[in-house]
């Protein structure tokens, strides 16, 4: 048997950093006091002394049984499907904790943003990291609600020819999860899917900036995964090539701010000013 607790409603650092991807031996309660700038505050559980955060709506405290095996689901998940998986895992609870006037928290199951937030943010801080480690030209990555964990966005500083190839690689070969990954230039927003897919129709050309790995181990919650759970995987370097000639458009800072006043009305122009 062995003791658990389980927390509704916590802090949304503490779940956060629950989320985080970590090796068995490191305590998630750690990685929140980073998060929050002190250490977590803890209470310890009646029955068996586990420290829970002080801030919980809700704490369950019991014993997981690995004997005992359960039907669970279906779940809603973050693909925007439901998944008959489950663990078959049995937890009896023996005592329950809670604040007075608790709430039962919870998150937007599916592909919101509520619930791929919880491990889009260390997903992305963990690749950053590995990325820049190697590749010091990765200004930023960015997994995009829209692709509900299978896509990312990498924006690059210009470096060697096929460097950018090099980087997306990297990514498709580190993150099991994603199967798009896109590189972009350093000026492109990549938390703005229109700009990531303008370069997509301005940089990149399929038979030159295309590539795509096949036969490899993919994310079980992939409705579109083979049988056997193996996915495809595809890179798109849509980054500016050597010798591209376009010139990029830009409206003036002075230009906006003037346009801006104009709909506020906060413009006069000045006598013979057009």
């Amino acid at each position: 048997m062995m003791p658990t607790a389980m927390i509704i409603g916590g802090h949304p650092l503490f779940m956060l950093a629950s989320s985080a991807r970590v090796a068995a031996d490191v305590d998630e309660r750690y990685i929140a006091g980073g998060l929050f700038g002190a250490p977590l505050e803890v209470v310890r559980t009646p029955r068996y002394g586990l420290g829970v955060p002080a801030s919980a709506e809700i704490v369950l405290e019991g014993v997981i049984d690995p004997t005992t095996n359960l039907a669970e689901g279906p779940f809603g998940e973050f693909s925007g499907y439901s998944s008959h998986r489950t663990t078959n895992t049995g937890f009896r609870v023996e005592t329950i904790l809670r604040r007075r006037g608790s709430m039962l928290v919870d998150v937007m199951g599916g592909n919101s943003a509520e619930h791929l937030n919880l491990a889009r943010i260390p997903r992305e801080s963990e690749m950053a990291e590995k990325l820049k480690d190697r590749f010091p030209n990765v200004v930023a990555l960015h997994y995009p609600t829209s692709g509900t964990h299978f896509h990312c966005y990498v924006s690059f500083r210009p470096g060697r020819p096929g460097e950018a190839r090099q980087v997306l690689l990297g990514l498709l070969g580190w993150d099991p999860y994603v199967k798009t990954a896109v590189a972009v230039d350093d000026d492109v927003d990549i938390t703005d899917d229109e700009q990531v897919l303008w370069a997509l129709a301005t940089h990149f050309q399929p038979d030159r900036d295309l590539f795509v790995l096949g036969g490899l181990p993919g994310s079980p919650l992939d409705p579109s995964s083979s049988l056997e759970g193996t996915t495809s995987r595809l890179g798109a370097d849509a980054t500016r090539p050597p010798g591209f000639a376009g010139t990029k458009i830009r409206i003036s800072p002075a230009a906006m701010e003037r346009a801006a006043a104009w709909c506020e009305g906060r413009f006069s122009p000045k006598v013979g000013e057009q």
